[in-house]
């Protein structure tokens, strides 16, 4: 449809935490918020909804978290998105998320996080007509890749648009279309080998242990000194106002979030002949953190080791329990993936896909995490093998896969692989996606 020139276009990526949306050719996006929507429910008191006025006698008011199991909360009022809106302190907010495990689960919630991006990156007429790219999970199936398809051209009317797996984009971000691509996002670690911009997705591997498991592993170590966790600062002994069971949690893992970004590092390690690096020098460990009810955590070594958890097979980290089993099979530290990723490629690709192992995701910023991998992997590796860990600055790994489809949108030679609304219309969704992006 389009050839020659840049176009206008817009960039998407929702994520299991964060959503992502800005214009293509662009450093940054524009928005970023919570990948979640808000739906208003009536204030909540002893654990039960408060009667509206003039329903005084109604006595069949249902519990919160029954209400919102049924999926009754909020069905006919207006969503509520954004950080500014979600970060206040409410009793009357029940959140739901569209992803899960990797996979959208609820499509409605896809579709308001959309038009409220569209919205705030100032888009006209919610991108009717606007060419689109769309960064899809590397694990997306035929029939979510189907159904973006569908919302993108018959709700929102793009005029074209565009499907690349994440992590193809990240690769593209950091200059390199061959390699594997380490994410640790919010809800899973992976490593993607990719060659020439193709995903070997019979090689993929992930694990569970992402972000939010490690936030997780944070809120243990905390449960462990007998500190609980007050998202809005309630002073210690007083009763904390009920709210929603959804949102009372993403408020509480916001609070740990910041404890493990605040706190935690991949420490360092040694081989068997002595050789070592170092992160932990100068990086006292008696300091104190305080929480939003004023209360302060001494901070020390268990806690600042949690994210070594992603680079330990099986149950070596600090925080060994039932937890830590995993409903995905196969390797679940990060550079188990990797090896066993180059273990099943090809002999003649694994030189390239190990001289550029490419990490990215917010999970990757630990002070000390590169170079851990890149010391994990050695080890692994014959000697044969040079080992290359990629890495851009936090902020870029943070957004990479957007990154990456902002630069490849913005090209002038990438505007005819552009799928428009009059070709989806001719070949409907199942075949311009067999035809188009598989």
């Amino acid at each position: 449809m389009y050839c020659g020139d840049e176009v206008f276009s817009v960039v998407g990526d929702l994520g299991t935490a964060t959503s992502r949306f800005g214009y293509a050719g662009e450093d940054l996006p524009k928005a970023v918020f919570p990948s979640a929507v808000g739906h208003v429910v009536d204030a909540v008191e002893g654990g039960r909804k408060k009667e509206k006025a003039g329903d005084a006698g109604a006595s069949n008011s249902m519990d919160v978290d029954e209400a919102a199991a049924a999926g009754r909360i909020g069905s006919n009022a207006a969503a509520v998105l954004g950080d500014a809106k979600i970060g206040l302190r409410r009793t009357d907010l029940e959140l739901s998320f569209p992803m899960e495990n990797g996979h959208v689960r609820n499509w409605d919630a896809v579709e308001r996080i959309w038009a409220h991006a569209f919205g705030q990156i100032a888009v006209r007429d919610e991108a009717k007509g606007v060419p689109f790219m769309y960064a899809l999970p590397t694990w997306a199936t035929r029939a979510e890749s189907q159904t973006v398809m569908e919302l993108a051209f018959e709700r929102f009317e793009v005029g074209a648009l565009y499907l690349a797996r994440s992590a193809m984009l990240s690769a593209f971000s950091t200059g390199r279309a061959s390699g594997i691509v380490c994410d640790c996002g919010a809800g899973s670690t992976s490593a993607v080998p990719l060659l020439d911009g193709y995903v070997l997705q019979q090689l993929v591997g992930r694990s569970e242990r992402g972000g939010d498991w490690l936030d997780g592993k944070v809120g243990e170590w905390l449960a462990s000194k007998k500190v609980t966790v007050r998202p809005f600062g309630q002073h210690q002994g007083v009763v904390a106002e009920k709210m929603p069971p959804h949102y009372r949690q993403f408020q509480e893992q916001r609070v740990l979030r910041d404890v493990k970004e605040s706190c935690c590092l991949v420490p360092q390690a040694d081989s068997d002949d002595g050789a070592m690096f170092d992160v932990e020098d100068n990086d006292p460990e008696d300091g104190v953190y305080e929480l939003p009810d004023g209360t302060k955590v001494k901070i020390d070594k268990a806690l600042r080791r949690v994210p070594e958890s992603v680079m330990l097979p099986g149950n070596d980290s600090a925080f060994s329990s039932s937890s830590t089993s995993s409903s995905i099979p196969g390797p679940q530290d990060l550079p188990g993936l990797v090896y066993a990723a180059v273990e099943k490629a090809d002999v003649d690709v694994r030189k390239e896909l190990l001289g550029n192992v490419i990490l990215t995701g917010a999970g990757s910023c630990f002070r000390g995490a590169a170079e851990r991998l890149q010391f994990e992997l050695t080890e692994k590796v014959p000697v044969a093998y040079k080992v290359k860990v990629v890495t851009a600055t936090p902020l870029e790994r943070r957004f990479s896969a957007w990154i990456g489809g902002s630069i490849l949108a913005s090209l002038g030679s990438f505007q005819q692989l552009w799928l428009s609304k009059l070709e989806y219309e001719e070949m409907g969704a199942e075949r311009a996606l067999k035809e188009r992006f598989h």
